[in-house]
């Protein structure tokens, strides 16, 4: 009898070692993966008011229809194996899923068709003239566009940080490549405003010292380019996300889900989302990227 208290009691004492020793193990999985799929992503947009006024209604977004093309791919200054095995076709799709909320869907038939939407990825580490790498004539036009255009286009309108903190902006080596990815990122819509906290500004800079996967999104008026040979920009969106951790295998999800809500809108200031690196479950059809005709 004794015997079988003592073997009882010590199966009891293994069995709670071992509900013990899993709960430990799952709260060590919880925390990694926790850990694993927190992300921060910054976005910045620019619409045009005549695009903003048709766009939004009572009812929500105004359907539209869309060809994407494939514009600058940046590898950055590190050979990044996880980056090239995400084809253009593969970041398209995500990105499709992810414009429908915003009333966004791929067009039937290259006669049909909104929007052109070109399409800027990869990692941040540049050093080439930003004019050259960035100029809206690489797609056949002379615009300087929301990149280059003095009409406002570049950052909403708002020029209140235009010369504010730039000259920190302007040395030549490491500063430099950083300026150009604040400016491409839309880091400097926030960078250069006058009532930045040093807080801010700081936590600001430092994303710009590591690597950062990015999608930029430059929405052109498909029928106008069609008709007139010429670039019409409405809408504009950057998104970007720490590369530190990650891979674009995953980011390239994380990025199209952060930016879902901020196609095709006006930001006033650089935002930052909260979600999780990878991807979710969503079906999609398939989708046909075009070239310009001749």
């Amino acid at each position: 009898m004794f015997m079988k208290v003592c073997s009882s009691v010590i199966q009891f004492k293994k069995s709670i070692g071992t509900i013990v020793l899993s709960v430990f193990v799952l709260s060590l999985l919880a925390v990694d993966s926790d850990a694993k799929q927190r992300a921060r992503v910054y976005v910045d947009s620019f619409a045009s008011d005549e695009y903003q006024e048709s766009k939004e209604g009572a009812e929500g977004p105004a359907f539209e229809t869309y060809h994407f093309f494939r514009g600058r791919y940046f590898g950055g200054n590190v050979a990044d194996g996880r980056l090239k095995k995400v084809s253009f076709q593969d970041l398209i799709v995500t990105l499709a899923d992810y414009m429908m909320p915003r009333n966004y869907f791929p067009a039937e038939g290259v006669e049909n068709g909104d929007l052109f939407i070109v399409v800027h990825y990869g990692v941040t580490g540049v050093e080439e003239s930003w004019d050259e790498l960035m100029g809206i004539d690489s797609f056949g036009g002379d615009d300087g566009g929301e990149f280059g255009g003095d009409d406002g286009s570049d950052f909403g309108g708002d020029d209140s940080y235009a010369t504010t903190g730039q000259e920190s902006f302007t040395s030549e080596g490491h500063e430099y490549s950083e300026a150009m990815n604040a400016r491409m990122l839309g880091f400097n819509k926030a960078l250069y405003k006058k009532s930045l906290s040093p807080q801010d500004e700081y936590e600001l800079r430092q994303e710009l010292k590591d690597e950062r996967y990015f999608i930029i999104l430059m929405a052109f008026d498909y029928q106008h380019l069609r008709a007139a040979k010429e670039f019409k920009l409405l809408w504009s969106t950057r998104f970007s996300v720490n590369g530190i951790g990650t891979n674009f295998v995953e980011a390239h999800h994380t990025l199209s889900r952060a930016a879902r809500g901020h196609f095709g809108t006006n930001l006033e200031d650089l935002e930052s989302e909260r979600t999780f690196h990878g991807e979710g479950s969503v079906e999609h059809g398939e989708l046909e990227v075009i070239g310009l005709e001749e």
